[in-house]
């Protein structure tokens, strides 16, 4: 049924295919690729509404992100972390930051204490403002009692802002002290790193915003290096999309030369990737359609498409030309059968990933199942259609070996020399006349 139908209407039947695939390449173009792990896994329905009870409640923070300043040494990391800790400041008025957990109001660089100490002591010139306290209190008639004694503690704290009440980081610290500071710094044999974590709003952050602030804060903070799981998730995909770059140009040039070396013809192996073709283009639009992205699992499929979707077009193809008998029927009715069968068990065997609990491998199984299947399909359809289309057009480029041609050269010239037999034969009179 399916050659009679195919040699009825290969016309249609490619259109039809056309059409398919330009409405799902269209899709095919638009898929996303998640770098976040997290949805790898199904939470429990009580965890999803904990999270919508929160979410309601507070204002929960995005993904965390890390930024570490390093120094030889620890006062010089300080002083980085200083200077982050004030471009950290100016970026929550641009960028969409909740907060950030530094230890500059713990722990500032001896530097910055300093200037601290001399912007306190220019602010705190107790003798001006007491005389205009008692003057604003003896215009009013006010007791200046309570005021004066907070002037006396205001006094003594001006007076303990000396270089000996700095505060240090050192084997004198308290553990309460002690522990704050090293929630934020470690140590090499050769450096010293100070951590700042920032947590920017839910709902806003963007890889724009991401990359964006990434340069706001490499610019005049030295030293400065930001990760977490928005930059190692760009960074990997980065990775994974350069070698499955990779992998796929080296998957389709292995195969188109193996295929070219196999039939000597370009034309016939343009005919057998096109299940591969259209199962790509066909499996990556259905994704689109059913809101699946590619992931760090289901991207490693691809490859494996273009290894599996090559073999239904190739054994049609090879049935078709076997022995230059151009039979489209034998091609589809036999050799379409066992290319069923090997696909659908392949589509199977995969088939069972789509029960795990784990998404990730339940991902990988659902693009397998829809790109073999996709590919089987294509086979079945694309290919027949385009060999009736073209019928002995191909002929040129068939592979025939030297002892098939010569028996073929042998055939002829013997059906030749008994045709002129014949006809010489039959020009001869009878033995009556």
């Amino acid at each position: 049924r399916l050659v009679n139908t195919i040699r009825s209407y290969p016309r249609l039947t490619l259109t039809v295919g056309l059409i398919i695939t330009a409405y799902l390449g269209y899709y095919a173009q638009e898929v996303d690729f998640n770098e976040d792990v997290r949805n790898f896994r199904d939470p429990p329905a009580h965890y999803d509404d904990l999270v919508r009870r929160a979410e309601n409640r507070f204002e929960l923070p995005a993904t965390q992100l890390i930024a570490i300043v390093s120094a030889p040494t620890l006062e010089e990391a300080l002083r980085n972390n200083d200077i982050l800790y004030q471009k950290l400041e100016d970026a929550s008025r641009l960028y969409p930051i909740l907060a950030f957990d530094s230890l500059r109001p713990t722990l500032p660089s001896i530097q910055t204490q300093a200037a601290t100490q001399e912007r306190l002591k220019e602010i705190l010139d107790l003798d001006t403002i007491e005389n205009e306290v008692r003057s604003i209190a003896n215009r009013l008639d006010l007791s200046t009692t309570r005021v004066i004694q907070r002037l006396e503690a205001l006094r003594e704290w001006r007076a303990a802002a000396t270089e000996e009440n700095r505060i240090r980081f050192g084997d004198q610290s308290s553990p309460a002290f002690e522990g704050v500071v090293r929630r934020h710094v470690a140590s090499s044999s050769y450096r010293f790193y100070v951590v700042t974590s920032i947590y920017p709003r839910q709902g806003e952050w963007t890889r724009d915003v991401a990359r964006d602030l990434a340069l706001f804060l490499y610019e005049n903070v030295p030293s400065i290096e930001l990760t977490g799981s928005t930059f190692v998730g760009n960074a990997l995909k980065r990775l994974v999309k350069q070698g499955m770059v990779r992998a796929v140009l080296l998957v389709a040039a292995a195969v188109s030369l193996l295929l070219i070396l196999h039939f000597r013809s370009t034309r016939k192996t343009l005919v057998a990737v096109v299940p591969v073709f259209a199962s790509m283009v066909w499996t990556l639009g259905t994704m689109r359609l059913l809101g699946i992205d590619l992931n760090f699992l289901n991207i490693s499929v691809i490859p494996l498409i273009l290894g599996l979707g090559i073999d239904d077009g190739l054994h049609i193809l090879q049935r078709y030309y076997e022995g230059g008998r151009r039979d489209l029927s034998a091609a589809i009715s036999k050799t379409g059968r066992a290319v069923v069968l090997t696909s659908m068990t392949t589509m199977l065997a995969f088939g069972t990933l789509t029960f795990a609990t784990f998404r990730g491998v339940r991902g990988i199984g659902i693009v397998a199942v829809l790109g073999v299947g996709y590919a089987l399909i294509a086979a079945l359809f694309l290919v027949p259609a385009l060999l009736q289309m073209a019928g002995e057009r191909l002929r040129w480029s068939d592979l025939l070996s030297e002892e098939e041609e010569r028996r073929s050269h042998a055939e002829a010239f013997t059906e030749f020399l008994s045709d002129e037999e014949q006809s010489r034969t039959e020009k001869l009179p009878s033995k009556k006349t």
